[in-house]
């Protein structure tokens, strides 16, 4: 049962910074925010990446200055901000399906027009900051785990409208040969350019359309086909 505790940490390590402030401007394809360098000295290159609104890098350098936190805290579970602060600012709502949810969104929420066989839709949830304003959605599908004895989900999607700017993707590499590593490849087989990260539990994918980052995070699973193959499902709402 090491396997979720791991996951978990690897979800801490690729993703997620907080939440973001507006948006000054688009450029070609790279979201630019205040302070964002438009070019790059010679001696920083080699560290980092802009693209599609990411600033891809490794992890042995820490974020650039002109990465901007967000205006308020991001509530993945493993965001900026204390607990308590979280909870006291915000709370959720749930929902049966997630065409229900999606109809209060002021958002496109993305999911799957076609499912594995064993998997189902499982938690469908918002969080709303005190002020109204959604902070993050997301559907969790799941499949049952004999092994485990309920059901666990194996592909989650996210939606935040608050997140660091440009949003931090790292890879990191293996610590020993054959050992594992976490790699960040450039895709256009989204509904906008973003990026895979695949890490030894399995495969993510990100983007930015109309100012709101995704994720849909795949367990490594059984039930599940190759990436690619699922991701060519993923459909709006």
């Amino acid at each position: 049962m090491a396997q979720p505790n791991q996951r978990r940490q690897f979800l801490k390590f690729v993703g997620a910074a907080a939440a973001a402030a507006p948006v000054a401007a688009l450029a070609g394809d790279r979201i630019i925010v205040p302070n964002t360098p438009q070019t790059r000295d010679r001696s920083s290159a080699h560290k980092y990446k802009l693209y599609a609104g990411f600033l891809l890098l490794d992890e042995q350098h820490e974020l650039p200055d002109f990465v901007q936190p967000g205006a308020l805290e991001q509530t993945l579970g493993c965001g900026l901000g204390a607990p308590e602060s979280r909870k006291a600012s915000t709370y959720t709502e749930s929902y049966d399906a997630p065409e229900a949810m999606a109809a209060d969104l002021t958002f496109r929420m993305y999911g799957f027009n076609q499912l594995p066989k064993g998997v189902r839709v499982g938690a469908c949830s918002l969080r709303r900051h005190h002020s109204g304003r959604i902070l993050h959605a997301n559907i969790a599908y799941e499949h049952y785990d004999a092994e485990v004895g309920d059901w666990v989900t194996s592909i989650g999607v996210f939606a935040q409208t608050s997140y660091a700017r440009p949003y931090p993707l790292r890879s990191a590499d293996a610590v020993e040969p054959g050992g594992p590593s976490v790699h960040l490849e450039k895709t256009q087989d989204l509904p906008r350019a973003g990026v895979h990260v695949i890490n030894p539990y399995g495969d993510s994918f990100h983007f930015i359309e109309d100012d709101v980052l995704y994720h849909i995070d795949l367990q490594i699973s059984d039930v599940l086909p190759r990436p690619e193959q699922l991701m060519a499902h993923l459909t709006a709402f």
